[in-house]
């Protein structure tokens, strides 16, 4: 959606006191699938998204998480993260060359 705005002229602005709550509760096969067609929207609309990268913002995003839950010491949780990263970063790849 930014990348319509931008090439439209009109500017995007980040704010960083943004709240959201996003949250999807998928197993591993539902969390490979969805981003298996991430990766296939990705390739598709390349030109349009002006060849930007997602893999910045998850790499952020992992740390970040990952961070809380050791200093939460929640290690079952971190067993659990890692797969659903591995999921997402094998659909996404598997999406992308298809």
């Amino acid at each position: 959606m930014a990348a319509k705005f931008i090439s439209a002229n009109y500017k995007v602005a980040y704010a960083a006191n943004a709240e959201v709550i996003h949250s999807h509760n998928l197993s591993l096969k539902q969390q490979y699938q969805r981003n298996k067609e991430i990766g296939i929207f990705l390739k598709k609309h390349k030109a349009a998204l002006m060849n930007a990268s997602e893999y910045g913002e998850g790499k952020r995003m992992v740390l970040y998480v990952m961070k809380h839950l050791f200093n939460d010491k929640q290690y079952a949780e971190i067993l659990s993260f890692f797969f659903d990263c591995v999921a997402r970063y094998c659909g996404n790849k598997v999406g992308k060359l298809g």
